[in-house]
């Protein structure tokens, strides 16, 4: 199950970048729109989330990041990967019901994006494990429980060809290379590139 967390910081990609779309359409939204005589993002109400919204995100890029790294490099050890998929998962759900919020009516229309991304953005906290899974395993890992003499992986199965006689799985060896998420967003928008070091098996071929 060594696997999942090298792939799981790959979904944990994939839910940012559902979120800074829905960050940035909602930013520019909220410079543009008007109400009782001046622009939204003047009243810190609307601000305030949009500095809660960027800072999860970057926050989430770097857990990523790290546990990406960690696969190249050290090997994860404290399920990192499923750490940066977790919360991952969390922040594009927070951020695009922010979104929602933000655009108040609208948000919530299908003439705006942002409903939509709420949607895609739940399913990272379903998919390639669901929110408790991941939390077993991290707790299992942070606990010292899934490093045992029986050989348990940090999922709680049994280790066999993963894992070596301690439990302790060998480091992946993965490649690494940069891969570029391109989201479409809505006609006259620019799209949204989203640059993420992650792990990927074999050469460069995307």
């Amino acid at each position: 199950m060594q696997t999942f967390e090298a792939t799981r910081p790959t979904v944990g990609a994939q839910a940012i970048g559902v979120a800074r779309a829905a960050y940035e359409y909602s930013l520019d939204y909220a410079k543009e729109r008007e109400a009782f005589g001046r622009k939204i993002i003047m009243n810190q109400s609307i601000a305030f989330m949009l500095a809660d919204m960027a800072t999860e995100i970057e926050a989430t890029r770097l857990l990523i990041w790290r546990a990406a790294w960690l696969g190249k490099t050290e090997g994860v050890r404290n399920a990192e990967g499923s750490m940066a998929k977790l919360k991952a998962g969390r922040v594009a759900t927070h951020v695009t019901e922010r979104a929602i919020q933000i655009l108040g009516g609208y948000g919530y229309t299908r003439e705006y994006p942002v409903e939509r991304w709420h949607r895609d953005a739940k399913i990272h906290d379903i998919f390639e494990g669901t929110e408790q899974i991941q939390q077993l395993v991290i707790s299992r890992a942070i606990s010292g429980l899934a490093s045992s003499k029986s050989g348990m992986a940090c999922d709680g199965t049994d280790g066999g060809p993963h894992g070596d006689s301690q439990g302790e799985a060998p480091v992946a060896r993965l490649s690494t290379k940069l891969v570029e998420v391109r989201l479409g967003v809505v006609p006259g928008a620019a799209s949204l590139d989203l640059q993420l070091e992650v792990l990927v098996e074999g050469e460069h071929a995307v």
